[in-house]
């Protein structure tokens, strides 16, 4: 019985393909540009000797500087490299608090990758709580984000640690889905060293499928990824799947002899997160080979420091700033609120004295146009009563004429041999000054007749550009709806005359027998 526990005990917190993850996030946090951007930020080399103190000193004058600068990308990448401070001694605690702080940063700044990066990082941190279905919906949520930033390494990463939490959570169908789609990701847009994690987390899905012997071979393909580096806690972490490997398969000295080495690797560099997962393969060992007393005491060192790592009380420090991030959230989100609502009622009554101002200036465009309207219809009215009376003038001019033409027959038929010259004179004289239609009195009808139809000499000229003078006269006539004999009486010439042009300007105008001149003009 004692051995099940403590087999299941294991089983449920072999989390150290975790336990590296948040030590090489930063190497593969986003695209290219971003992942290296935030390398260079980090004012402490990867390989540097700083105590824990003085580390973070050197993150918080970061932090400092980059809010006196104003520099967002910098505060953002200042609360991340503080919260990796406090992930590396095991203060969860105070790693979730920076993270909320880079977590309001982000969504204050509207910046959606940098949303996707605080959840996969707040994700990590409940797979070192063992709390997997809360850490699989902040691995989602970390997908989400990437996916509508197009971060190609968050989406392949968050897929394949979504396939992890489905592996603990023993859904095993859903762990293979996701990393066959993480898998090729990872290749093309990662480097080898998060392919060897990725190798390691597929490896811990075999092992617990029953299959230790392939998951065997890919925690070593995963070893020798980090051959040549100086990654040593990533190598005690891959060698501490081996051992459970060979504990699955019933090599027993072997897991034993792999677990003191990590043992001793991680007690000399003070690694708990990963010490606590060799005292429960060792226990296991233990109790498998009878030895209840080494087993009993490995079981209590685990537990040990499982609790001191993972205890109720970081967790409930953990939900604690939580429930006050949220309730700061919502109290943000309320002032947002407020201020969105305020500017609305701003832009309204802006947008109603501008309205109102629109409204006016159609107002004054309406009261123009209808007064250009009624100018142009007054101008209009005018200017054919105007061409009326010209007509009806050279109509009576005509008259005259006529009275004019009788007293010429008249004198010439005087008997009187002797009749005074200065008498022939004066009726000269009055009938040139009576004379139909002069250049004056064309152009004065030209300018009336254009008033009352603008532009319409402009289209008869430009369509038959061959007219006479006497024929455009007489299409003018037309137009003004004169009968021959008043077209005659303005003329001063015949009907018979005035019905020779008609027909030289039918033949002009190629107007066909069946249509009449007249409508023909008056549709023009």
């Amino acid at each position: 019985m004692l051995h099940t526990l403590l087999y299941l005990n294991m089983k449920k917190t072999l989390i150290f393909p975790f336990l590296s993850f948040l030590l090489w996030l930063p190497a593969i946090c986003g695209e290219p540009g971003f992942m290296e951007q935030y390398r260079k930020s980090n004012p402490i080399s990867r390989d540097s000797s700083y105590t824990f103190e003085e580390k973070l000193k050197l993150h918080q004058d970061f932090l400092e500087a980059a809010i006196k600068e104003k520099n967002p990308l910098n505060q953002f990448y200042g609360y991340m490299h503080i919260s990796d401070d406090y992930v590396n001694i095991q203060d969860y605690s105070k790693a979730m608090e920076y993270l909320l702080e880079a977590e309001k940063f982000a969504i204050a700044a509207k910046n959606i990758l940098w949303q996707g990066r605080v959840n996969l990082h707040k994700a990590t941190l409940y797979t070192y709580l063992i709390d997997y279905e809360t850490a699989l919906c902040f691995f989602e949520e970390s997908l989400s984000y990437a996916e509508m930033a197009a971060d190609s390494q968050n989406i392949a990463m968050s897929m394949e640690q979504m396939g992890a939490m489905y592996n603990y959570l023993e859904e095993y169908e859903k762990a293979h889905e996701c990393f066959e789609k993480a898998i090729p990701l990872i290749k093309r847009y990662c480097g080898e060293k998060s392919l060897g994690v990725t190798l390691s987390n597929y490896g811990v899905l075999l092992d617990n499928e029953g299959k230790p012997a392939e998951a065997l071979k890919y925690y070593k393909d995963a070893l020798l990824t980090i051959r040549d580096t100086n990654s040593t806690h990533r190598q005690s972490n891959y060698l501490n799947n081996v051992a459970a490997a060979y504990f699955s398969l019933d090599s027993l000295d072997k897991a034993l002899e792999l677990w003191k080495e990590c043992v001793e690797i991680n007690s000399e560099n003070g690694w708990d997160d990963l010490l606590v997962i060799n005292y429960g393969g060792i226990s296991d060992v233990y109790e498998q080979k009878k030895d209840n007393e080494k087993a009993l005491y490995f079981f209590k060192q685990h537990h040990y420091l499982q609790d001191s790592l993972m205890g109720v009380e970081v967790k409930e420090e953990i939900a604690n700033l939580e429930a006050k991030y949220e309730n700061e959230r919502k109290e943000l989100a309320l002032q947002k609120y407020k201020l969105e609502l305020k500017e609305i009622q701003q832009f309204l009554e802006r947008s109603i004295g501008f309205l109102l101002l629109l409204l006016g200036i159609i107002g004054f465009v309406l009261w123009r146009w209808r007064s250009q309207i009624k100018f142009t219809e007054l101008s209009l009215t005018q200017s054919q009563e105007s061409l009326g009376d010209i007509t009806r003038l050279l109509r009576e001019k005509n008259v005259q004429l006529e009275v004019l033409e009788k007293e010429k027959k008249l004198l010439l038929q005087k008997e009187e041999k002797d009749a005074s010259i200065k008498e022939l004179e004066n009726f000269s004289r009055q009938f040139y000054n009576q004379q139909i239609l002069t250049s004056s009195d064309w152009e004065l009808f030209k300018i009336n007749f254009e008033k009352a139809y603008p532009g319409f000499l402009l289209r008869l000229r430009s369509t038959f550009p061959t007219l006479s003078e006497a024929e455009e006269r007489l299409f003018l006539f037309i137009k003004l709806h004169l009968s021959s004999k008043e077209i005659a009486e303005i003329l001063g010439i015949s009907i018979g005359g005035v019905k020779k042009t008609r027909y030289r300007l039918r033949k002009r105008l190629e107007i066909s027998e069946e249509i009449s001149l007249q409508d023909y003009i008056l549709s023009f």
